[in-house]
């Protein structure tokens, strides 16, 4: 039975990551089915598997994480001037990727298998933004992927200010909060939380306030400011490494938001 494609990804990205205590030596993927027998999957036994690992190593190249490496001449110690596989060399970009400590946008399946275990109660909306956002940053669609993390990141807000204004006991106070956020602009939706909740900040249980216009404030600011460059015909160019640091940024947003929907 062939294994899940996603799997073979994630322990791709494992080798690649024990393999590069030097990302500028000669490395070949020459051991790999002795590093995946250990992980108790043979690429002897299904020639569907063996056949993913290959195109997931392509993927990598794509994707910017390895090139080429020099070609080793046969039964010499002689290194070759060409680029051929199985040498492979990690580039600058790919040892960030293959030492990212906690999520990792490479890794879809385990950057959300993640996001739900700290946040089992997140929402399937949001989910599926983040899922679109993976698969399009992976394949460079750069623009589409900021696009997504913005409605993701927009969705959690919708759900803040829904169960905010569920919380208000004052009839007077939940009126104008309502007639505020009665709009579909999310700027000014957004802007009528936030007055509201920066002042009660230092009240908040759990170290729940702290920082919080750094991770609420901020990070909403700069996933926003991102997807409004990428969905508006601006011929702003949306760097590969913003999208990657907004998807970093983005679990630590998403948790302080359910917090706060807990507590509200």
């Amino acid at each position: 039975m062939a294994t899940e494609y996603s799997v073979l990804r994630t322990h791709l990205l494992e080798y690649l990551k024990n393999h590069s205590s030097d990302p500028h030596s000669q490395l070949e993927f020459g051991d790999i089915r002795g590093f995946f027998t250990g992980k108790e999957i043979s690429l002897n036994n299904d020639i569907n598997d063996w056949r993913s690992v290959k195109q997931i190593i392509h993927e990598f190249y794509i994707e910017g994480i390895i090139v080429p490496g020099p070609k080793i001449q046969k039964n010499t110690a002689a290194i070759s001037g060409f680029l051929d596989f199985p040498s492979y060399q990690l580039t600058e970009y790919g040892e960030k990727v293959v030492n990212e400590t906690e999520y990792q946008p490479y890794d879809p399946d385990g950057y959300l298998r993640r996001i739900k275990g700290e946040i089992p109660q997140i929402d399937d909306v949001i989910i599926r933004y983040l899922e679109e956002t993976l698969n399009c940053f992976r394949k460079n669609l750069l623009l589409t992927s900021a696009v997504m993390l913005g409605c993701a990141a927009e969705k959690a807000v919708l759900l803040l200010i829904e169960v905010f204004g569920d919380s208000l006991t004052n009839p007077q106070n939940k009126a104008v909060f309502e007639k505020e956020t009665n709009t579909f602009i999310i700027k000014r939706k957004y802007d009528a939380l936030w007055k509201r909740l920066e002042p009660i900040a230092k009240t908040l249980p759990d170290n729940m306030g702290d920082n919080l216009g750094t991770i609420i404030d901020r990070i909403f600011d700069i996933i926003r400011t991102t997807r409004n460059d990428a969905g508006h015909p601006s011929g702003n160019i949306i760097e590969k490494e913003t999208v990657h640091a907004n998807l970093l940024l983005f679990p630590i947003f998403c948790k302080r938001i359910y917090g706060l929907i807990d507590y509200f």
